[in-house]
């Protein structure tokens, strides 16, 4: 009867895991789902990574209970260690802790944990990588996102965070090409990967492709994919690097009404760029387009 019951969850596991790459998540997620023979963990793990995405403090909390969750169950589910790294990264950023550099350390030890458990695992090197990435340790990043998309080939979350690393060191043009391919392999891929495409092409003074990249993601915060303040914010850059002032300042008045906490010195603080002239390009045009130096509303 034991060996019937697991059998059970066997192909109930693989029901979910099949139809959770068909539909949503793209085939990295059999990657991610196979480190658990759990059914039970791997219930949990989906319900944080959903939590995760959404970007907010409220929701961040129940995904990192859900991860812890699914970590009780599953001691070795080196997924969710990942998953659980990026939660306390976001604390971190946002300010959404007491600590934001307890939070930040947190990340890294979590990201080292799931390498522990398993040093081939594409996924744990790529996050690695992103902690790496925050931290300003820019070589470090990229050597483990390389190191991610050789022992998988097809991992597309595993491009687009190479993609984001290469755009933050100032190599545009490569991290256009790791973001295409990262969409070309799941078109389903969070659309919060698509911020450093939008921007390389900025970067690069290829102001349309940036903004069909932004209408994009405009139609992503309408399907509640996406805050909704982010696309208004990055008309307003892209619109100022063009010259259209007045479509900038009503596009950065926009954002500034959904989310006050914008600022100059938010930027300074969780923008990783590793060339102080790409940060002071990006920052002199937002505040052309009316972002305030330090905050306007209330911030955490």
């Amino acid at each position: 009867m034991k060996e019937f019951f697991d059998l059970q969850d066997e192909i109930t596991k693989n029901i979910v895991i099949s139809l959770r790459v068909e539909l949503i998540h793209g085939e990295d997620f059999r990657m991610r789902a196979k480190s658990t023979n759990s059914l039970e963990a791997l219930k949990q793990g989906i319900q944080g990574g959903e939590l995760l995405v959404k970007m907010n403090r409220e929701d961040n909390i129940k995904a990192i209970e859900h991860f812890n969750a699914a970590i009780r169950l599953d001691p070795k589910y080196a997924a969710v260690y990942c998953g659980l790294a990026l939660s306390y990264q976001y604390e971190g950023r946002f300010g959404w802790s007491d600590s934001p550099t307890d939070s930040s350390k947190l990340a890294l030890e979590l990201a080292q944990k799931a390498l522990e458990l398993d040093d081939q695992y594409a996924v744990a090197h790529a996050m690695l990588g992103n902690m790496y990435l925050y931290r300003r340790e820019h070589e470090k990043a990229l050597t483990e996102g390389k190191r991610a998309i050789s022992l998988n080939p097809n991992y597309s979350a595993g491009y687009a965070m190479l993609g984001h690393t290469m755009f933050y060191s100032g190599r545009f043009e490569e991290s256009i090409e790791l973001l295409k391919k990262a969409f070309r392999l799941n078109p389903k891929l969070t659309p919060v990967y698509k911020f450093a495409l939008e921007k390389s092409y900025i970067f690069l003074g290829r102001y349309e492709e940036a903004l069909d990249v932004i209408n994009q993601m405009e139609k992503d915060a309408q399907n509640g994919k996406l805050q909704a303040w982010i696309p208004p914010f990055d008309y307003a850059w892209v619109y100022q690097e063009m010259g259209k002032e007045e479509e900038a300042r009503a596009y950065m008045a926009k954002a500034l009404e959904m989310n006050p906490s914008l600022s100059v010195k938010w930027f300074i603080v969780n923008d990783p760029h590793k060339n102080p002239a790409h940060l002071k390009r990006e920052m002199d045009a937002r505040q052309k387009a009316g972002l305030p130096e330090k905050p306007q509303g209330a911030v955490p």
